[in-house]
């Protein structure tokens, strides 16, 4: 291909992203079922389903840490999942604490 048509290194530089840098999220959780679907080992979202109240509030990838200040973070999804059912009729709700990005 002719140089003119292959991108210049300064536009590949230019147009890279680093990672994402890990942010915490808190994000009320309303009471009732929330949707949310854990990867088996561990708190990672793997799925949210579209009646979910917090639809475009959490994305698939994020880690749960905490529920309503409790460290949930060395649980699996089974245990989580339990746990937030617990809390389905607490009226205020519950309190989700999320990281976001590069976890390495």
């Amino acid at each position: 291909t002719p140089a003119a048509a292959r991108p210049s290194l300064l536009s590949r530089l230019s147009s890279w992203r680093a990672p994402a840098e890990p942010e915490t999220k808190e994000v009320h959780a309303p009471e009732g079922s929330l949707g949310l679907c854990f990867e088996r080992e561990s708190t990672v979202l793997s799925r949210i389903k579209d009646t979910s109240p917090l639809l475009n509030k959490v994305q698939v990838g994020w880690t749960l840490v905490s529920i309503d200040g409790e460290d949930v973070s060395r649980m699996n999804g089974r245990q989580v999942t339990k746990l937030l059912t617990s809390r389905v009729h607490d009226p205020d709700g519950r309190r989700l604490s999320f990281t976001t990005g590069e976890t390495r």
